[in-house]
């Protein structure tokens, strides 16, 4: 069965921010970036300005990023950052509009005393600032009882990333800050499911093929059993979305959500552009493939 997210799906503006200049990695002193014009969802913000009004700034910079082993048959795309000294992993998950880091791993920093209360959500321990060290980047993320740090949504929108998940090279570019009206939110998208068109997430750290709702599942060609508990999985089911279909595994439980898991997402690339906009294509995907 498909573990549950903690989705934050919900749109989240920008505002404007504070911050110290942190040079950019590679860069002059003069073509440093700053992250004192925040780009903010309520609790995340990613600040860039030049110093200089006439340098450009710099384009698609690359972070290395892998697949993480969470048992043989099961995975998620992931990144190391380095952080208060410690090489860090966060999973990339498409479908959360924030990052997330866990209470345990604020403990292991020895930051706990930095968390700033956010008494207006219940869900969350509060948030932290954070500098990403050797690098461009600054941050704030909800600190939550949760099993894995996150990349979110909000980290690839308003850096205008290009993340392409190629089954054996996995790239994650930077090409640039987003405009200032953009707001970070989870990107969904129509799909066909055993005949029947519903909207679905795309959750890049599940790796898993589809679920739906058993509401959802309602029209579906399929077999329902009457003793329906949790969920049932169904084999062989047809799917497509993005320009792809394939056949696999359709998880069928009692949410309220559908989703796109990383077995159907493999291959894809999601670009994120300066407008707010997103584009998820499949440039290599072969018609009637099956997972």
């Amino acid at each position: 069965m498909a573990g549950k997210r903690h989705l934050r799906a919900c749109e989240r503006p920008r505002r404007p921010g504070r911050g110290t200049p942190i040079a950019a990695a590679g860069a002059s002193s003069v073509a440093r970036w700053d992250f004192a014009t925040s780009f903010r969802l309520s609790r995340v913000s990613f600040r860039f300005r030049f110093l200089e009004k006439d340098m450009e700034m710099p384009v698609n910079v690359n972070i290395p990023i892998y697949y993480h082993m969470k048992s043989e048959s099961c995975q998620f795309p992931a990144v190391d950052l380095e952080l208060y000294g410690q090489p860090t992993m966060f999973v990339i998950n498409t479908s959360y509009s924030s990052s997330v880091v866990t209470e345990y791993q604020a403990k292991k920093w020895g930051v706990m005393d930095k968390i700033v209360p956010n008494p207006e959500d219940e869900d969350i321990l509060g948030t932290l600032d954070i500098d990403i060290e050797d690098s461009c980047f600054y941050l704030d993320v909800d600190v939550e009882k949760a099993r894995w740090n996150i990349l979110g949504c909000d980290f690839l929108r308003f850096n205008c990333c290009r993340l392409d998940l190629d089954p054996q090279f996995p790239t994650l570019t930077i090409r640039g800050p987003c405009d200032e009206d953009v707001m970070s939110t989870a990107p969904t998208r129509p799909a066909i499911i055993a005949g029947t068109e519903i909207d679905v997430l795309l959750d890049t750290s599940q790796d898993i093929f589809a679920t739906c709702s058993r509401e959802q599942a309602k029209d579906m060609p399929l077999e329902m059993p009457e003793d329906f508990f949790l969920w049932e999985d169904f084999d062989d089911v047809l799917v497509s979305s993005c320009g792809r279909e394939a056949q696999g595994m359709l998880c069928v439980d009692v949410g309220d959500e559908a989703y796109l898991g990383l077995k159907f997402l493999r291959g894809a690339i999601f670009e994120f552009e300066h407008d707010g906009k997103d584009k998820v294509s499949f440039p290599k995907a072969k018609e009637n493939d099956i997972e």
